[in-house]
């Protein structure tokens, strides 16, 4: 909802200062509405998907050097 209200407000011809001022209020009241209904918004996810993200890196960098190290490569 927030984002297609965004695109709305943004076909809206309008000086930047209030265009930005929509928007940052269109933000704000999406966070005042999750917290009116007892909602909560997941701000550590982000960092534990970076985490999972990288631990399979990790193991393959060490593949790709154990294989070049090895001179099958």
């Amino acid at each position: 909802m927030t984002t297609f209200l965004k695109l709305l407000l943004a076909k809206f011809v309008l000086a930047e200062f209030f265009k930005g001022a929509f928007f940052g209020l269109n933000y704000s009241a999406r966070f005042v509405l999750v917290q009116l209904c007892g909602f909560s918004i997941a701000t550590k996810q982000p960092a534990t998907t970076a985490v999972d993200f990288i631990l399979p890196l990790n193991e393959i960098a060490a593949m790709l050097v154990e294989l070049v190290g090895s001179g099958k490569g």
